[in-house]
């Protein structure tokens, strides 16, 4: 099994990138919005990942369900217990690839959450979270999303490497020094 956080080190560089943003992308609101689009373009394409696994991995779980069924490999005698112990390894087997999709879901509402903060930003208004606070929120989902992407077996797109260290950059830019 892969580090689970072996994606990490390859976000290092993104510091400096974030700081050209801020410089080159017109300010803070307009490099924020731009890595809250790659991150949502890396979360979907994550989510195509995550769609094929679950589409293999599936199969591949089933096959190994059956085969242990035949083999008398899962416990139980009567039938009804052999199908709850096939399903229960089923689900077993499914189990890095399912937390991968979980991860993807919460993680969108955490960006939603960012996306509302920074157009209160844009309008001037300090309506719900602020900006700020709805990055901190989000960085940790996030980078759930890329862990549960590693521990699936499966690639972590550089967008979401790249959002979770921009994301992070915002939400500690706004917290006094020492915190």
């Amino acid at each position: 099994m892969r580090p689970v956080q072996k994606w990490w080190p390859r976000a290092q560089t993104v510091q400096a990138l974030l700081a050209l943003a801020l410089v080159a992308c017109g300010g803070p609101p307009r490099a924020a919005r731009v890595a809250l689009e790659q991150t949502a373009g890396g979360l979907d394409t994550a989510d195509e990942l995550v769609a094929a696994s679950v589409e293999s991995n599936g199969e591949e779980a089933r096959a190994q369900v059956r085969r242990e069924a035949h083999a008398g490999e899962l416990p139980g005698v009567m039938h009804a217990e052999v199908i709850e112990a096939g399903l229960e390894r089923f689900e077993e087997l499914m189990e890095p690839t399912s937390t991968a999709r979980a991860a993807l879901r919460a993680s969108r509402g955490f960006l939603e959450a960012v996306q509302a903060g920074l157009d209160a930003w844009e309008a001037g208004t300090d309506e719900g979270l602020s900006f700020f606070e709805a990055a901190a929120c989000a960085v940790v989902p996030l980078a759930e999303v890329a862990a549960a992407l590693e521990a699936a077996g499966l690639d972590v797109p550089d967008a979401i490497v790249s959002g979770v260290q921009a994301i992070a950059g915002f939400a500690a830019s706004a917290c006094p020094e020492g915190e």
